[in-house]
């Protein structure tokens, strides 16, 4: 923005342009007849005169001067004067333009009060150009890497990659300021001279006037120093002073993971509770100083001996604890028996003294029946002293994990039975019949109930042996079995199956996964001589919100044959309904825990009146197990459940045996 003037040789205005106008805001008539009051005395105006004299003489000046605009707002102008001359050639006066630059003025003062700032900040700063070459580095950033802008600098983060941060840091951080966020974490940089540091980073996009990305700024402080003192603080806030192993507090919160974990994946690990037979003697007789001595001592032995993954810790006074990660408890045992002979073995010496020292153990098993860590020390700690108390120098299991133990056993030992029972057709298919309660029908409907027949010669109900084939993974066989002797009887009994509604089969969480037995029901139903609109798979709705997505994936594959679905023990969970409209049930089984005292107990009552309503509101067919009585039935048909199940309808029966 600019405008024209002249003047006389006296310094008498007699023309200004109109531009003059959208500048200062003045008109023209307003400067002319009042300039010398707009023009204050300034320094740089009292130079400006004194180029306006040379600027007589006969010479082209440029130079600044200041104005205060109609609004009172100071602008600076830069000006360029030559001298006029009349037809005589004689100089008359001066022309000039004047140019406003006191945005200009005003943005060259800001950058340069920020590069001040830049230069002289106590963080170090980076500047590069948005493909990440280096353009500038604060003498800051050179007093911590070592770098100055002499060098070679080229591209970030190459200059100070460490080569030590997490895989995939730096595509996150420019993935972040790419799309004109900024980041901010800490990084491990290498300095020129190749040592390692911590810094705590800020790195922002930079844009024009336009808005468009033009650079990156980083600023970074070194925590190094910080960091150590930070993990020195926790480390020892982490780990007992007198013999470096990991403290109390620090086991527990060790032990509260593994618990956790154990409960999601049902993996086994041991706690073995440590406590020395003879500390006490050396105390009494030595002082505490040789005390001290006797227990670094054995916290080295004990660490020589113990897995790496395995956390062992001082837990108080003579007390020493271990957790086995991954172990089993037989494996365990056997490591305890060792660590038994070694302190057994162990000689303390002290001055003319000799002490043998020993040891007892208390063990437990963690497990996902494990409640917390409080309940697994105490348990190892009775244990501990079952051990002392039975004559020391030995290891005791506690009495809960060894009925548990003998579960496991007898668990091993149905494993070798469920798999002679397959091999030689020893299951055996019962059913129980469904009545419906709300519309007369000629026609039961039926569950398929599975019997195994024991080399005894007697059956055995599924809760005997389930638990067993779905620790040893032997469930999804069996349900395959079922299936393939379901869908046998169904084509050799037609005439049979014309005369029932449905047959119901149970079909285990584990099985969901398996895409072979989804292939097998398709192939059977294939051959159509099963009427897949008669099957109903049965899932517990325990076992679908578990494996919410293959339950999913089984139900639209199979429902596209005709093949409808049933939740199982529904309200058992206490889960929340919304994951019922991602699965295609066609049919609630309300739990029988509710159904069996309803008429006993107005809660219950309420809760399959509830549930019964919900799947109704939702188009589902409701049926409730345990109706073993006739108010039981009565009370069903009052709420409007659809159908029930129990022994007041029928009890089980072998499945050649039932449509006789």
């Amino acid at each position: 923005e600019y405008f024209l003037y002249s003047h006389d040789v006296k310094g008498i205005f007699h023309y200004v342009s109109p531009s003059i106008t959208s500048i200062l805001g003045y008109t023209q008539e307003e400067f002319l007849n009042h300039y010398t009051t707009f023009m204050p005395d300034s320094e740089i105006n009292r130079r400006g005169d004194k180029l306006t004299a040379e600027t007589l003489a006969d010479d082209k000046k440029v130079y600044e001067i200041e104005i205060i605009s109609k609004s009172g707002h100071l602008h600076r102008m830069i000006v360029t004067e030559m001298p006029s001359y009349n037809d005589k050639d004689e100089i008359i006066g001066v022309e000039g333009i004047a140019r406003d630059i006191t945005h200009s003025i005003a943005s060259i003062e800001k950058l340069e009060k920020l590069s001040l700032a830049v230069k002289h900040s106590p963080n170090a700063v980076l500047i590069m150009d948005k493909t990440g070459r280096i353009e500038y580095i604060n003498p800051k950033f050179t007093i911590i890497t070592g770098y100055s802008n002499k060098d070679e600098l080229g591209v970030w983060p190459d200059l100070i990659n460490s080569r030590t941060n997490l895989p995939g840091v730096y595509k996150e951080i420019w993935r972040t300021i790419e799309a004109g966020r900024e980041w901010h974490g800490e990084l491990q940089n290498r300095k020129k001279n190749g040592d390692l540091y911590w810094a705590q980073e800020l790195i922002a996009p930079m844009v024009d006037a336009n808005g468009v990305l033009t650079h990156f700024i980083l600023t970074q402080v070194d925590v190094t120093e910080a960091r150590r003192l930070n993990d020195e603080t926790s480390h020892q806030a982490k780990h007992d002073q007198l013999t470096g192993l990991v403290n109390r507090r620090e086991f527990n919160v060790r032990l509260e993971r593994v618990i956790q974990a154990a409960q999601h994946s049902q993996t086994e690990h041991a706690l073995c509770f440590i406590d020395l037979d003879q500390f006490k003697v050396v105390n009494d007789t030595c002082g505490h100083a040789a005390g001290d001595e006797l227990l670094r001592q054995i916290a080295s032995l004990l660490q020589t001996n113990t897995r790496s993954r395995d956390t062992l810790a001082r837990f108080g006074g003579d007390e020493f604890i271990i957790l086995m990660e991954y172990c089993s408890v037989d494996q365990a045992f056997k490591a305890c028996e060792q660590i038994v002979s070694l302190l057994s073995d162990f000689r303390f010496h002290h001055l003319h003294y000799s002490f043998s020292v020993g040891g007892s153990i208390g063990l437990t098993i963690v497990d996902q029946f494990t409640s917390d860590a409080s309940e697994a020390i105490k348990n190892a700690d009775i244990a501990c002293y079952q051990a002392k108390d039975a004559g020391r120098n030995r290891v005791e299991i506690h009495n809960e994990d060894y009925k548990r133990l003998r579960e496991r056993r007898g668990d091993t030992q149905w494993q070798i039975e469920l798999n002679e029972a397959l091999e030689n057709n020893r299951f055996v298919l019962y059913v129980q019949a469904i009545k419906p309660l709300q519309e007369p029908s000629t026609k039961l409907s039926y569950e398929v109930l599975l019997r195994l027949q024991r080399e005894t010669g007697e059956l055995s109900l599924p809760g005997a042996f389930l638990p067993a084939a779905e620790r040893y993974n032997i469930i999804t066989k069996i349900d395959r079995w079922v299936i393939k002797h379901c869908c046998d009887w169904i084509e050799n009994n037609s005439a049979k199956m014309a005369n029932i509604a449905s047959l119901s089969i149970n079909i285990s969480g584990t099985t969901l996964s398996d895409e072979s037995i989804v292939h097998l029901i398709i192939e059977r139903l294939k051959r159509n001589t099963i009427p897949a609109e008669k099957i109903v798979f049965e899932i517990t709705e325990t076992a679908a919100i578990a494996n919410l997505r293959a339950a999913s994936h089984f139900m639209s594959e199979l429902s596209q044959y005709g093949v409808k679905f049933a939740l199982d023990d529904f309200g058992s969970g206490l889960s929340s309904f919304a994951y019922l409209k991602t699965l295609k049930v066609d049919r609630l089984k309300i739990d029988g825990m509710f159904v069996k005292d309803m008429t006993e107990d107005a809660v219950d009552f309420e809760m399959v009146k509830s549930i019964n309503q919900m799947g109704h509101v939702m188009g589902l067919k409701t049926i409730a197990e345990f109706a073993e009585k006739t108010a039981i039935i009565e009370a069903l048909t009052e709420v409007g459940v659809d159908y029930a199940q129990g022994y007041a309808i029928g009890k089980p029966i072998h499945i050649d045996e039932a449509f006789d």
